[in-house]
């Protein structure tokens, strides 16, 4: 087989590449667009597909755009810079469709995902950034990792980190720094400190190396969003499981009865004890979800699980269960892990009655879900 083929694309997939075949074989397209005709060059094969990047757009999708940065694509922190907005959220959807249907075994699954809702900004939304040192300056590791390129500036940035960056150009520096941005403040992993975030009217204090959310635009959106899909209704017992810092406990405990947040992190331990330390009802536990969760005592009513990248530990699935815990949301960061769960959560007797795509992460490929599961029995 030549080194360049020439291939349509028919669709986008999962890690942000374009998908079509080349003599019935598959070929993952970095840098094409679904609908577009390119002349791509292979650069790896491996058993059963193909990779390639563009050489050339023979036929134009009418999604793409001019990138905007200079380091795009060569710089791994944007992977759709070249697809218009209104693309990505389509394309996203579709993505987490996509992945329900090949993992999770829901063929049925497509009318019960809504549209993608949309960031407010698409530009200047991260609150946090990690930059390596490159010379006198600063960048970003390359898609694949193996290099880092070198940044004068990044769109994805929220001012105040922007326009730090911009100051430590050819300043001394470590090899690699952190910068976070909440409130209106800053805080770096050279000089790290406690930062407040104020998230649908409760201030949250967010401790270094606590994990929160990078999209500060969407949050009340997605915090809401979580909220509403509980429905507390005043009396009921609630599980926030892999629960960070507090940022639905806090809202949650706020309208129902008890809400358990369940957190492994000390830090973010530390900071949920004071986040939600004055609401009556309100317990953090620190340890595993799958262990806590299996060895509380008395009702659960609901649970909230947004746990990291890699997913759910199958025993906590298998403790909400055995508990015939009525209504579950899972907010997801990764559709194949998610999908995954889906057909383990579809397998101990629930059902999926409803998934939003939230779009926490513009320009690039990456896609937050929040799903909606009830009890239906094994």
């Amino acid at each position: 087989m030549a080194d360049e083929i020439t291939l349509t694309c028919d669709r986008m997939v999962h890690g942000g590449d374009a998908f079509g075949r080349h003599q019935g074989q598959a070929v993952f397209v970095a840098g094409a667009i679904a609908g577009e005709r390119v002349r791509a060059r292979i650069v790896a094969r491996r058993r059963g597909y193909l990779r390639a990047e563009v050489v050339a757009v023979e036929e134009e999708s009418g999604a793409r755009t001019t990138p905007p940065c200079p380091a795009f694509p060569a710089c791994g922190g944007c992977q759709w810079q070249h697809i218009d907005y209104p693309a990505q959220l389509r394309f996203k959807r579709q993505v987490v469709v996509d992945q329900l249907r090949r993992i999770g075994h829901l063929p049925e699954a497509e009318p019960l995902v809504r549209e993608t809702v949309a960031s407010p900004v698409a530009w200047g939304y991260r609150n946090n950034c990690r930059f390596h040192r490159v010379g006198d300056g600063w960048g970003f590791r390359s898609p694949g990792g193996e290099r880092l390129v070198p940044i004068k500036g990044c769109g994805l940035a929220m001012a105040p980190i922007a326009d730090w960056l911009a100051s430590m150009q050819g300043q001394p520096g470590p090899p690699q720094i952190a910068v976070r941005c909440l409130g209106g403040e800053l805080a770096t992993s050279q000089a790290p400190r406690p930062l407040f975030a104020e998230v649908a009217g409760a201030r949250l204090r967010v401790s270094p190396g606590s994990f929160f959310q990078v999209n500060t635009p969407l949050l009340p959106t997605l915090v809401e969003m979580v909220v509403e899909r509980i429905a507390p209704a005043g009396g009921e017992r609630v599980v926030d499981a892999y629960g960070g810092v507090g940022l639905f406990g806090r809202l949650l405990a706020e309208r129902a009865a008890e809400v358990v947040v369940v957190e492994t992190g000390p830090a973010a331990v530390a900071d949920a004890r004071v986040n939600l330390g004055s609401l009556a009802g309100a317990e953090v536990v620190e340890g595993r979800a799958e262990a806590v969760v299996g060895s509380l005592s008395g009702r659960i009513d609901a649970a909230v699980i947004d746990p990291p990248r890699a997913g759910c530990a199958p025993p906590l699935l298998e403790a909400l269960a055995s508990r015939r815990v009525s209504r579950l949301v899972y907010v997801s960061c990764d559709p194949a892990t998610l999908a995954r769960d889906a057909a383990r959560l579809t397998d101990l007797g629930y059902r999926l009655k409803a998934l939003q795509p939230v779009d926490l992460f513009p320009q690039t490929f990456h896609v937050e879900s929040v799903s909606t599961w009830v009890w239906a029995g094994a």
